[in-house]
């Protein structure tokens, strides 16, 4: 291989000591990026990717911007959450008898912008510092914008708590007008800790992915990562965080405050005792075992693979876990085990549908069968029973016909001529008698089953799983096809004369009655109304609404969902 070129020698020493952030490294009148940061910049930047012969067996990955005009590139980046190092020329490529110096003049990070066109109008932009003493941390904050210091202290060992503390509060506030059963794992953190939990207002939950509601002064959003990316950017350094709780059957959640990352929480979807062990109990019965969760593929392939289960399916919406039930049931016979409103469509559709007894009432009204211990193990139990009653009315059934067989014919008398055969009345009463002491003893039997004993379980030839469903998670395969088929439609609208909060709900009840608007989100402080809707709004319609509500429409964009 041919030696690399002074240059590009130069740009890897520089790189090496930069890996964490897109280096721009200045060449001429543009800033040029190699490698993985020239793939990174042309996917995030709508950049043209070419090569440059650098010395190397292959043609280096390249792209670039011009150095006029690297500012807007550079906030587009660092508002994906990317940090951006500057390689500047340091002395002047005329009078240089060599290779250019250069070196890195600044490293641009989302916490450290102050330049006016990198920072949004109409909205608080801050800096914090923090300093670390052996009695405490100090912790001053500045909003760029205004000007506007704010400083503070909290003790020693303190201070973690004392942020993940206000991040909780906000949480258990917009997790309280929730029915999730993650909500309730938050409102237990947020009890454990004591404090007042504020009231949420015009709370709304967009299923599947997250809620909103106005906190205090704020509007707090929370949910899955796809939910909070269209309020805010999500820093590379926190998904990679969320992933790494995920591989440890950890969901994470994240939470925004007026389109501002505010924290993730991790809520550890503890596997139940029993289980495994029933997951072992049914594998054993020559069942299936698929499991259908809401939760991200990660988490539910660590749950999944602790439990053993044949084949996991995430990141469903609720009407998704409907559509995989009726995929299913194109194999076999479907048996459906959930406790939550999301479930209720998919216990309707099962062949079977079970609630856990700990469970929502509507889960609850929704399946055919309620385990009132609400232990996994009991879905085994179920079954088991459900087989031995079947099987005990076999055999009521098969000695009903033998008796009746034999002992109708022979009470009418058709054996007399052949056998010379009759019976007395009297024992025909204890024949029929006896004949229905047996069916009850039979019967009653049951009384003496053990539901929690495997060892008497025969096993059957197993069913043949869809091939979409392996033991890798399927994230939301076949919820995607049901999806698609339903085509909603987000409208933005950029609306002045909002003052208030009242003036917000106003807004809100207005689209929300003519477009039937799913969870309408207004912002007085953007000027903004956000809606989600089945069918497309027209926009003369979408600006006559809010206009006759008492408000000036200055733009209304739609798109799809």
């Amino acid at each position: 291989m041919a030696e690399l070129s002074p240059m590009m020698k130069q740009y890897l020493r520089i790189k090496s000591q930069n890996e964490d952030s897109i280096l721009f490294f200045r060449v001429g009148d543009f800033y040029e990026m190699f490698f993985d940061d020239a793939k990174k910049a042309s996917d995030e930047l709508d950049l043209t990717l070419t090569g440059k012969d650098c010395g190397m067996g292959e043609r280096a990955p390249m792209c670039g911007v011009p150095y006029h005009s690297c500012e807007s590139y550079i906030a587009r980046l660092v508002q994906k959450g990317y940090k951006v190092a500057i390689c500047e020329q340091t002395e002047d490529p005329k009078t240089a008898k060599k290779l250019v110096d250069r070196d890195i003049i600044r490293v641009i990070t989302p916490g450290t912008v102050i330049e006016d066109m990198m920072l949004e109008e109409g909205k608080n932009n801050y800096l914090a510092a923090v300093a670390l003493t052996g009695d405490g941390v100090g912790l001053c904050f500045t909003d760029a914008s205004t000007g506007e210091c704010h400083l503070t202290s909290f003790p020693a060992g303190n201070y973690n708590s004392a942020v993940s503390d206000e991040l909780l509060r906000f949480a258990a506030a917009l997790e309280s007008k929730s029915e999730h059963p993650l909500s309730r794992a938050i409102l237990n953190g947020f009890a454990s800790h004591g404090g007042e939990c504020p009231e949420a207002e015009d709370f709304a939950a967009v299923p599947g992915r997250g809620l909103t509601a106005k906190i205090e002064r704020y509007t707090v959003c929370g949910g899955n990562a796809d939910f909070i990316r269209e309020k805010t950017a999500l820093p590379e350094s926190i998904t990679q965080h969320a992933a790494a709780l995920a591989d440890e059957g950890k969901t994470p959640l994240y939470f925004s405050r007026n389109n501002e990352l505010l924290g993730v929480i991790a809520v550890a979807d503890v596997m139940k005792s029993d289980a495994a062990e029933a997951i072992r109990e049914l594998k054993g019965m020559g069942l299936r075992v698929v499991m259908l969760t809401g939760d991200n593929a990660r988490t539910a392939a660590a749950i999944g693979s602790a439990a053993g289960v044949d084949a996991v399916v995430a990141g469903v919406l609720p009407d998704g876990k409907e559509t995989v039930i009726r995929k299913l049931r194109e194999s076999g016979k479907v048996a459906m085990v959930g406790d939550g409103i999301n479930d209720a469509p998919a216990l309707t559709r099962a062949d079977v549908g079970l609630a856990v007894g700990a469970g929502t009432d509507v889960a609850i009204d929704a399946a055919d069968v309620v385990l009132m211990k609400s232990g996994v193990s009991d879905v085994s139990a179920a079954i088991r029973l459900s087989r031995a009653a079947l099987r005990n009315i076999r055999e009521n059934l098969f000695w009903a016909f033998i008796y009746n067989i034999i002992g109708i014919p022979l009470a009418a008398g058709v054996w007399i001529p052949i056998f010379g055969w009759t019976l007395q009345p009297m024992f025909g009463a204890l024949a029929m008698s006896l004949s229905s002491f047996c069916v009850v003893t039979n019967a009653l039997r049951l009384n003496l089953f053990r539901l929690h004993e495997a060892k008497h379980d025969k096993h059957r030839q197993p069913v043949t799983l869809p091939d979409e469903f392996t033991a890798a998670p399927q994230e939301t395969n076949t919820a995607t096809d049901h999806k698609e088929e339903k085509t909603m439609y987000k409208t933005t609208v950029s609306v002045e004369g909002m003052m208030c909060h009242m003036c917000e709900k106003h807004v809100n009840e207005a689209v929300s009655k003519a477009f039937a608007a799913e969870n309408p989100v207004s912002d007085h402080t953007a000027n903004k109304t956000e809606f989600i809707s089945a069918e497309k709004p027209d926009e003369a319609k979408v600006k006559e609404v809010i206009e006759a509500a008492g408000y000036t429409v200055k733009a209304v964009h739609t798109e799809t969902v």
